[in-house]
């Protein structure tokens, strides 16, 4: 083999080091820089519309522990009731409504408007 040869060959080997070296150094972060830094589920902020008589189920998932805020907003005044948390609070007609709360229980949980039987959301939470 020549010197030519040989020169090329190093070359080329050198090139294929640095590339590899490159391609490593971008691929391999830090755990703790491709994961979640914060162990406390994040608030999730839910907003339903509700029209009398439109069935427009709204599926919703979440983690045990993480806090959330559902605003339901309707055109027909009710009481929204939240099973298995037993939670209620009212609803006007074009009057938002709020409620707050912690997803501590584990399962599927359905929110409907209470007087008109109407499912408005399936809520899954998940244990951590």
């Amino acid at each position: 083999m020549d010197r030519k040869s040989l020169a090329l060959i190093v070359a080329g080997l050198v090139i294929l080091a640095g590339a590899w070296a490159i391609i490593q150094s971008t691929s391999s972060e830090p755990a703790s820089k491709t994961k979640q830094t914060s162990s406390a589920p994040q608030l999730l902020e839910v907003e339903l519309t509700v029209k009398k008589g439109v069935e427009d189920v709204k599926k919703v998932r979440l983690e045990q522990g993480q806090k959330v805020v559902v605003t339901v907003t309707s055109d027909f005044a009710d009481e929204v009731h939240f099973h298995g948390y037993e939670l209620h609070f009212d609803a006007g007609a074009d009057k938002p409504a709020k409620l707050e709360f912690m997803a501590d229980r584990t399962g599927r949980f359905e929110m409907e408007m209470e007087h008109v039987d109407q499912k408005i959301a399936i809520f899954e939470v998940y244990p951590r």
